[in-house]
């Protein structure tokens, strides 16, 4: 490696270390090892833990670690194995006094002969409230699919993936047992192919059909498609199954005459 190309990857070591330690939201420190004293702290880790940037090379691990002396033994002697620990919950103290918890992971590398560990801690309430709203928000779809009047399946790659209790109920199956299943096996075996290309067609228009239930019998039905957009990908399908007889519709009406 030329001098230059060597100046050019410490300029840019320096940048992306200068970058992380201008962290606003990761609190992020440097430990030297086995002194455990703090060489290096971004803006966040004064903002969190409420030290100045002039108390930080003053400060230890143990100044601010809420954990048991054997508990830091035993993660010295982990990062000494393994030069890494995995993301956890660890309790931290507040040059207040008061206590939080903190999602932390830790590496640990060799820098001109010093070994130091690089600690990235994260507050887990962001975390914790985008779970709960996804919770919630899973709760409240699962209950407007469940009072729907519509058989509703999704399917990926045409295997059911979920549906509500008023499509298990159209085919006459529990709800569990038509997660993993063909779509097309509660399709009537006439209608396969038609139903097949509407699907593949992701065809938003209604069309008529009938239903091959579990115990043989069946069901003349509307159907409708709908792609929709799942972890960025285009590929599960929403299909509404209407019963023609009215059963299934949220505006029962007489049966369509069928030609």
């Amino acid at each position: 490696m030329s001098g230059g190309e060597g100046s050019g990857q410490e300029d840019l070591l320096r940048v992306m270390g200068a970058a992380v330690m201008a962290l606003g939201r990761d609190m992020v420190y440097v430990v030297e090892v086995p002194s455990l004293r703090v060489i290096q702290a971004n803006r966040a880790f004064t903002q969190i833990l409420g030290y100045t940037p002039e108390e930080i090379p003053t400060l230890s691990v143990r100044d601010f670690v809420a954990t048991d002396p054997k508990r830091i033994e035993e993660v010295m002697k982990t990062l000494e194995a393994t030069s890494e620990l995995p993301i956890g919950l660890r309790s931290f103290r507040r040059k207040d006094g008061s206590m939080l918890e903190i999602e932390t992971i830790i590496g640990r590398t060799k820098i001109d002969g010093r070994i130091v560990d690089c600690v990235v801690a994260r507050d887990p309430t962001e975390r914790r409230e985008a779970e709960r709203a996804k919770r919630e928000g899973d709760q409240r779809t699962r209950i407007f699919a469940d009072a729907a009047f519509e058989g509703i399946v999704l399917t990926d790659e045409g295997r059911v993936i979920d549906a509500n209790e008023r499509a298990a109920e159209l085919v006459r199956a529990p709800l569990h047992e038509l997660v993993g299943r063909d779509v097309l096996d509660f399709v009537a075996p006439e209608s396969r192919a038609a139903v097949a290309e509407h699907l593949t067609r992701g065809a938003s228009h209604v069309t008529e059909h009938e239903l091959l239930r579990t115990d043989g019998s069946r069901a003349p039905a509307e159907i409708r498609t709908k792609s929709i957009q799942r972890y960025r990908t285009t590929h599960p399908n929403k299909l509404a199954h209407r019963s023609v007889d009215g059963f299934a519709s949220p505006n029962p009406g007489p049966p369509k005459s069928r030609h």
